[in-house]
């Protein structure tokens, strides 16, 4: 694999290497980068021009250059605990960026769709590490419950709001008119939710046939 030392005049650290490349990739768009590369990751570093598209990506897949890992490990149970708290905590974290970056229109927020879920599952099984595999599906189910807190309709986040609203008023029944502003944000937030779902499933299928948006826009 090649190895990335610089995007432009900013070094590549070691750590967060793949979030620091996706950033400064996703902060030009449609600009021509130069990208020192190591091919191979052996040799005298080249030197390689790239143009971000609109949304400030560019179709090369990245992933960490790490020679070797050396996992935690507890020594009882209250290590295991610290342990799940301090990596629950950063997932929780990473959705919630996530989030911030989609309602800030941030050219780094990017959803994975279906195929692409699918494709980095089988992608996290066929290496056959067990912790790995087991963090990836907590990931995905830490992102299911976010998905699902939503205040739209047929969701839980929609029961949630009708609850708060209830507490709120301290009453059996929510006023009327509160009642209409509360459907009323849930149905435009179900509106969103189906344009986003939408925008996901197109750039998912662009990623796995990449020719197919350059088709069905001729």
């Amino acid at each position: 694999d090649d190895v990335v030392l610089r995007v432009g005049d900013i070094r590549i650290p070691a750590q967060d290497g793949v979030k620091a490349f996706v950033n400064e990739i996703g902060s030009k768009p449609e600009e021509t980068i130069e990208l020192s590369i190591r091919k191979h990751g052996e040799g005298e570093p080249i030197t390689k021009a790239v143009t971000p598209n609109k949304d400030g990506r560019i179709m090369v897949q990245v992933k960490p250059n790490v020679a070797e890992m050396n996992r935690k490990t507890a020594d009882d149970v209250g290590g295991v605990l610290n342990l799940a708290s301090s990596e629950y905590n950063r997932l929780l974290y990473d959705i919630v960026d996530g989030y911030s970056s989609v309602v800030k229109g941030s050219s780094k927020a990017e959803f994975a769709g279906p195929l692409s879920m699918a494709q980095m599952g089988s992608n996290t099984v066929s290496t056959g590490d067990v912790a790995e595999t087991f963090l990836f599906f907590a990931a995905l189910n830490l992102n299911l419950a976010a998905a699902n807190a939503l205040p739209i309709p047929g969701l839980d986040g929609a029961r949630v709001v009708s609850l708060l609203a209830l507490a709120l008023y301290g009453k059996r029944e929510i006023p009327e008119k509160a009642q209409q502003t509360i459907e009323i944000v849930t149905e435009i937030s179900g509106l969103l939710l189906v344009i986003l779902v939408a925008n996901v499933l197109f750039a998912d299928i662009g990623r796995v046939v990449p020719s197919l948006p350059a088709l069905l826009k001729n």
